[in-house]
């Protein structure tokens, strides 16, 4: 019986796969619990972000490992791509498209946290000092906030994707700190070479965060260190910015001559990019 438990378990660790977003919500505004069927998961190699549920159903059991910073419970059950968590707001004055408002794309290494190369343990994810109060200015101003990564340094045998889950549960723990939050991460787990739709700078990401958060790309922004990411803002029909953090500075310095498609703004860092897209919002 124990080991039938244990192949159980893990067959749903495997299955921790098909992206979806969280926010999180005071309580009276808890949304429905609900859970999909394991088909639901696929196999696409965006891996989900993991909600609190243990603040909006406490004693929920889940199956997996424990996750996030210190002893925090078991592991929940996978939700839905399409999660009741993240709820666009309908009536966005800034939206050219009814029930569509826009959103900024955040790159994650190196334009919002330190430059490590691979993260492969909790304590070389260290916050740089303006992401915080530019996700929060970001947050008051309406935007969705979105963080789209890649992280192929699981498919490259460097650190388990679980490790993937844990940044980014401490990543929000770090925000939410400082009064900020980001509404969904979109995570590309596939290595180089593979051929996914969904490793910047293909627009994979993107495209699926709005289809499922009713995202306006038209209004949208992607903020990253790496002229890849501008070429990504130019598959998906967003606008670019680059930063200087990270390897922005050499990345201007060497290839913004030869890059075909230029950033509508280079920002000194997050916070700098994050108050020009609201002044230019507010034209």
């Amino acid at each position: 019986m124990m080991r039938s438990m244990e192949r159980s378990l893990k067959g749903k660790t495997r299955q921790r796969r098909g992206g979806f977003q969280t926010r999180p919500y005071p309580a009276s505004l808890r949304p429905p619990l609900k859970l999909p069927s394991s088909s639901a998961s696929g196999s696409t190699g965006i891996l989900p972000v993991v909600p609190r549920l243990e603040a909006w159903a406490p004693g929920l059991q889940g199956s997996g490992r424990g996750f996030g910073r210190g002893n925090r419970g078991p592991q929940p059950p996978v939700a839905r791509a399409s999660s009741p968590w993240a709820h666009p707001s309908p009536n966005n004055p800034r939206s050219t498209n009814p029930g569509q408002q826009p959103a900024v794309f955040l790159d994650r290494d190196g334009t919002i946290n330190e430059e490590m190369g691979y993260i492969n343990h909790l304590s070389r994810f260290r916050l740089l000092p303006d992401a915080g109060p530019a996700i929060r200015r970001l947050n008051e101003a309406g935007f969705q906030v979105v963080v789209v990564t890649n992280q192929s340094g699981a498919a490259r045998g460097y650190f388990p994707a679980s490790l993937v889950e844990k940044v980014h549960l401490h990543l929000q723990d770090l925000l939410a700190a400082q009064g900020a939050r980001v509404d969904a991460i979109y995570t590309c787990l596939h290595g180089p070479d593979e051929g996914c739709s969904c490793r910047k700078p293909q627009p994979g990401l993107l495209l699926r965060a709005a289809e499922e958060l009713g995202l306006d790309l038209r209004r949208s922004y992607l903020v990253g260190d790496r002229y890849k990411d501008i070429e990504t803002a130019a598959h998906a029909g967003v606008q670019g910015i680059l930063v200087l953090t990270g390897y922005g500075l050499g990345e201007y310095e060497h290839f913004r001559r030869a890059n075909p498609t230029p950033p509508v703004y280079v920002a000194k860092n997050l916070l700098d990019a994050a108050e020009f897209i609201i002044h230019r919002e507010q034209e």
